[in-house]
């Protein structure tokens, strides 16, 4: 994804080389602070529909914030990360705002990492000048939309304004699309608690240090990245030592106060508490709000490295203590509410990246089970799909420390009924092999089985019992051909899996061929030992993979190892990637129809398709 910094308002050789007013282009429109639900939603339209015509998927906005700053806000109006120095307070001329503006959700970083997610191409930023403001709604649209992004699919929200004294509207938006050929898509606006989803809601919530509902109409976490820089280091000479950053400028302030957090050091998130304000002490108060983070039980040198604190939960406010003992005793109790928080909230997260495989983790400790899942996605095609289905149930038939399955049972069955399996599955376009292990996390006799468990199912994918040859054992490969085969009969047998199908066959009209993610009976015959071995050395390599710890996995030594092991795989840099809208692909589905089939079979089936 490319970030474009434009005046489209002028005419340059330059701007042609940046922008082909030759490519057709999805456009959505919008300025998209936070990139909340009801943004996201907005652009996944935008991304879909132009995967669907093959449009490029842009995102047009503004190089700042296009609302006046009023002289008595706290902030002037910047891209938050600028310093002090480099701020250039908006001259905005749209009418004077009702209301103070706080700052923005979230940095330019931030932003583009998030479009980037949601599959856009490009984000377009406009210079917001007194040109571009000056333009009347139907010069935006002929000199813009038409002209300088050849727009073919736009994509706006359903309060959507825009040109000069925001004179345009839906209404005129709708008849200037017509008019042109543009294909226009008004999304409604979200709602969330019986309020409608906005920037400014969300900003509200910020300053009320009310960041359950922050993050939930964000979608994620809010949070606030920045270089550590030196403090004062009085939590070290308690036992807790800090990293200080500051807050980006132009970017919105929490309320004064202890949150529960998450920190993010380099590609890994580590449990924290987080202290934003002024840090008044027994005898000193600084002059600028700070953000100090403490990670929890553990120690790491975060000098001048770039770090994120995600906060999850307001804990008290930021309090003046009338003793340095006071103040250590109360931070003591801190330390104490966030490690039980951390410990007993069950929200899935992203503990890390193992080069680029996520590792999430959702603790929880009311059962004693926990699970290892392992995601894998792949081109669904004929040619691999019979050597995917195989190789999935082959690494998980025997390892190298229990070659054979009587012997690898064994070693379950002492490890309280632990399990291990592997299913296949089809995701649109792609085929989706799920590997999965559960075991108890603690026995009665005090040993571990979901770590001992852990272990043995990592060294079946990633180091799996093989011959003198590197190949796959010929009799396991042998043995689960033969399980397959059996399978794909029983799916011919099943009258009810054949009408599905064939329900699903006549859904899509875009003439795509529905493939069986298990293979066919033909090829899964033709597969031998080294087209198995490559098969296991490209879905390594190129798959997209995505792992998941669930339960009461205890500590974090089990996920460290899981990353650890993660980050062996010899990964390709052209490995595949989920984008929403695009992969999976989104298939163009049939009219209302009705169609009967005759078959032989007892029983006669009936599938109904519906959508709402």
């Amino acid at each position: 994804m490319k970030t474009l910094k434009v005046d489209l308002t002028k005419v340059s050789n330059e701007l042609y080389d940046i922008l082909p007013p030759g490519r057709p282009r999805g456009i959505a429109l919008g300025y998209f602070d936070g990139v909340h639900r009801g943004h996201q939603e907005l652009v996944r339209v935008m991304v879909q529909r132009s995967a669907e015509l093959g449009l490029e998927s842009d995102v047009f906005s503004f190089d700042r914030y296009p609302k006046p700053v009023p002289k008595y806000a706290m902030l002037n109006a910047t891209s938050p990360g600028n310093s002090h120095h480099d701020a250039q307070p908006l001259r905005s001329p749209l009418p004077p705002a009702a209301y103070a503006f706080k700052g923005l959700l979230q940095t330019a970083d931030q932003r583009d990492e998030q479009f980037a997610a949601l599959g856009v191409d490009n984000i377009i930023l406009q210079e917001f000048n007194s040109e571009f403001a000056g333009l009347s709604p139907e010069e935006f649209c002929d000199l813009i939309l038409r002209d300088k992004l050849n727009t073919k699919v736009l994509v706006v929200g359903d309060d959507y304004r825009f040109a000069k004294a925001q004179a345009g509207n839906i209404e005129m938006l709708s008849q200037w699309a017509e008019t042109h050929g543009v294909e226009l898509h008004v999304v409604p606006s979200v709602r969330a608690e019986g309020k409608i989803l906005s920037s400014s809601l969300i900003r509200e919530y910020v300053e009320a240090g009310r960041m359950p509902e922050a993050g939930r109409l964000l979608g994620h976490s809010f949070s606030i990245p920045g270089k550590v820089i030196h403090g004062k280091a009085l939590g070290r000479t308690i036992g807790m030592p800090t990293a200080n950053i500051r807050i980006p400028y132009g970017m919105v302030i929490p309320s004064y106060g202890v949150y529960v957090s998450r920190t993010r050091v380099g590609q890994a998130h580590f449990d924290s508490v987080t202290n934003v304000g002024l840090r008044p002490t027994v005898n000193h108060t600084d002059p600028v709000p700070l953000v100090e983070t403490c990670i929890l039980d553990r120690e790491l040198e975060l000098y001048d490295q770039e770090i994120e604190v995600e906060f999850l939960e307001l804990m008290r406010p930021e309090l003046r203590f009338p003793s340095f003992i006071a103040m250590s005793n109360e931070i003591a109790k801190d330390l104490v509410k966030a490690r039980e928080w951390h410990k007993a909230h069950e929200k899935a997260y992203l503990y890390t990246l193992a080069q680029d495989i996520p590792l999430y983790v959702a603790r929880s400790k009311r059962f004693n089970t926990a699970y290892l899942q392992i995601d894998v996605y792949l081109p669904l095609e004929a040619e691999h799909a019979s050597e995917y289905a195989l190789l999935s149930q082959v690494l998980t038939a025997v390892s190298q420390d229990y070659p054979s399955r009587p012997e690898l049972q064994s070693f379950l069955d002492t490890q309280y009924g632990a399990e291990i399996s592997a299913d296949i599955s089809a995701v649109s376009n792609l085929q989706k092999i799920t590997f999965h292990m559960s075991a108890v996390h603690s026995g009665l006799d005090g040993s571990s089985p979901f770590a001992n468990s852990v272990g043995v199912f990592l060294d079946m994918l990633l180091k799996p019992a093989r011959d003198d040859e590197d190949h796959f054992l010929p009799h396991i490969i042998e043995t689960e051909r033969q399980n397959l085969h059996m399978a794909l009969l029983a799916e011919e047998n099943d009258l009810s899996q054949y009408a599905y199908d064939r329900a699903k066959a006549h859904l899509y009209c875009d003439g795509t061929r529905l493939l069986n993610p298990l293979g066919d009976k033909d090829r899964l015959s033709a597969v031998d030992k080294t087209s198995l071995r490559q098969a296991w050395m490209r879905m390594l390599a190129e798959g997209r993979i995505h792992a998941l710890l669930l339960g009461n996995i205890g500590d974090t030594s089990i996920a460290d190892r899981v990353a650890h092991e993660l980050s062996g795989i010899p990964r390709s840099q052209t490995a595949m990637q989920l984008v929403a809208g695009r992969n999976p692909q989104v298939r163009t589905l049939a009219g209302d129809k009705s169609i009967v089939e005759i078959a032989e079979g007892e029983l006669a089936h009936v599938v109904a398709v519906y959508d709402g």
